[in-house]
């Protein structure tokens, strides 16, 4: 049956596309999207389908057309008014023979999607100046109104109950800003808020736990491995708490009397610096520095926008830096630059030794000392150099005893890791 409705499905794909020529792509916002054949030679062929294989919904399309199933067979009118079916696998709507480009767009973008998931995908963050953000992306093909309300915030804390977003574009991105009145913030403390975003009858409700660090001002820093200048610095601890989860398989890490580490980050009008100080009795390394992270190293993670989400990494902007001490030679290494920014002798975005980035990496008795300072324009360019500028931030510090990685130190929850989780970075926010 399965071969049966494969070779079916595939000659309906066949017969209906291959005579209409050339097709144009026509999102239907981020879950679904259409192809038109506007020359297809028994009327324009719009060819449907969703963009996420869990999803199944449908599209109500306004006049009069002709819609197919995959196998290539015609829907009944009274099924086709519940409207055409959205999956994986392709629907087919076809117009009157004359029908226009344009009108066929037109009544796309107008047509409902619904029944495609949420409306919409939500970020809780800590934005600057005590600011609460809600990011709202739109999941639907046409403009959305609505409100967030909060539902629920830490003791303490006042802020507005709700507040309204108009004109929500499709596949579009809105922040609504709540000034928060009252906040205190302690390093490394966790802060539950749960909000609720409404549109019509539909809404999301998103429970995060916000967990803010802080960057102080400083006059200047060095990548040298003296701390003097550090004084005024927010240094944060990582113990237990901050294990990240396992790499090796039997290779654990014994706490304080394995490695501990603490960090801090400072910013200056033109660059931004991380010092990061590990203590481990045993310093392992491997002889590149571009896979230094398997070996004692540190990796270093930005979100510049700090706009990921769960279901959303928004990536193009993302950074990542890796540290390392390999015969004596301090090493930094760019693994992910941002998007466009090509740079080095090669004139790439990434994977090449970042001369632009001072790092000095020191070793003293079972004592490391990584200091990092990154110049804005070239290492940095789509971070603001301000006071309560905000932005995603993490770090993994990674220990090898010789006999595997073991469970590294990282900002992000315990058990995790901040590769390939962007959303799991911490709201790092300029005083």
């Amino acid at each position: 049956i399965f071969l049966y409705d494969f070779f079916a499905a595939y000659n309906a794909a066949i017969r209906l596309t291959v005579p209409a020529g050339r097709g144009e792509r026509i999102p239907l916002g981020p879950t679904a999207t259409a192809l038109l054949f506007a020359n297809a030679p028994e009327g324009p062929l719009v060819a449907l389908w969703a963009t996420q294989i869990n999803l199944e919904g449908a599209l109500k399309i306004a006049g009069d057309f002709t819609a197919y199933d995959i196998m290539g067979n015609v829907v009944m009118p009274a099924a086709r008014q519940q409207g055409v079916r959205v999956a994986t696998d392709p629907s087919y709507v076809r117009f009157a023979a004359g029908t226009t480009p344009d009108d066929i767009r037109a009544r796309l973008a107008a047509a409902e999607l619904f029944g495609m998931g949420d409306p919409f995908k939500v970020d809780v963050s800590i934005g600057g100046g005590r600011r609460l953000d809600v990011r709202i992306a739109s999941q639907r093909n046409q403009p959305l109104d609505g409100t967030v309300k909060i539902v629920k915030l830490p003791e303490g804390w006042k802020l507005p109950a709700e507040k309204a977003f108009q004109k929500l574009e499709a596949a579009g991105t809105q922040v609504v800003s709540f000034e928060i009145e009252g906040a205190s913030f302690d390093p490394m403390a966790e802060y539950p808020v749960s909000v609720v975003v409404e549109s019509g009858e539909a809404f999301v409700r998103t429970d995060a736990v916000l967990r803010p660090v802080f960057a102080a001002r400083a006059p200047a820093v060095k990548a040298d491995g003296d701390l003097t200048e550090w004084s005024g610095a927010r240094w944060i601890t990582l113990g237990a708490e901050q294990l990240s989860g396992a790499f090796t398989p039997g290779v654990k890490n014994d706490g304080a009397n394995d490695s501990t580490a603490k960090l801090a980050v400072t910013w200056m009008a033109d660059a931004m610096a991380i010092a990061v100080v590990a203590e481990d009795d045993v310093h392992h390394t491997v002889e590149a520095p571009s896979l230094a992270w398997q070996g004692d190293s540190v990796q270093v993670y930005f979100d510049p926008r700090n706009d990921a989400m769960p279901e959303q990494r928004n990536v193009q902007d993302d950074i990542e830096y890796l540290l390392s001490l390999i015969d004596g030679k301090s090493h930094v290494w760019l693994v992910k630059g941002a998007e466009g920014n090509y740079r080095g002798a090669a004139n790439r975005v990434e994977g090449f030794e970042d001369v632009d980035a001072a790092c000095a990496v020191v070793r003293k008795g079972r004592t490391t000392v990584y200091e990092l300072v990154l110049p804005r324009k070239p290492c940095l360019p789509n971070i603001s150099f301000a006071p309560d500028a905000a932005l995603g931030f993490s770090v993994l510090i990674n220990d090898n005893d010789g006999a595997g990685r073991k469970p590294g130190l990282t900002l992000s929850p315990k058990g995790t890791e901040p590769y390939g989780a962007p959303h799991l970075y911490r709201d790092l926010i300029l005083e």
